[in-house]
């Protein structure tokens, strides 16, 4: 099994990938460096607890925030890592 801190420590982390649903603004999934995210992120559960431990800060998932993702996306680029984010999963 992968850990957060494993990760971390070899720096395998470049990109964080979050997806909301078009309609509603809510979590979809997120992807961590193009691939299918390790269990400590899957679900917007995990995946918010994951990104606030890399934060340092609490944020919240269940709904698209641009605001609080912009300030995530700028503190992250200072690590290394690139966060992106978007709305556009249709799962009708």
């Amino acid at each position: 099994m992968i850990k957060l801190k494993n990760i971390l420590i070899e720096g395998k982390i470049k990109h964080i990938d979050i997806w909301f649903e078009d309609r509603r603004g809510r979590f979809y999934k997120v992807k961590i460096n193009g691939g299918r995210a390790p269990r400590e992120w899957d679900g917007f559960s995990n995946a918010q607890d994951s990104l606030s431990k890399l934060l340092g800060w609490e944020i919240h998932l269940r709904s698209m925030d641009d605001d609080k993702l912009e300030k995530a996306a700028k503190q992250l680029k200072k690590q290394g890592i690139k966060l992106t984010w978007d709305d556009t999963m249709d799962v009708s």
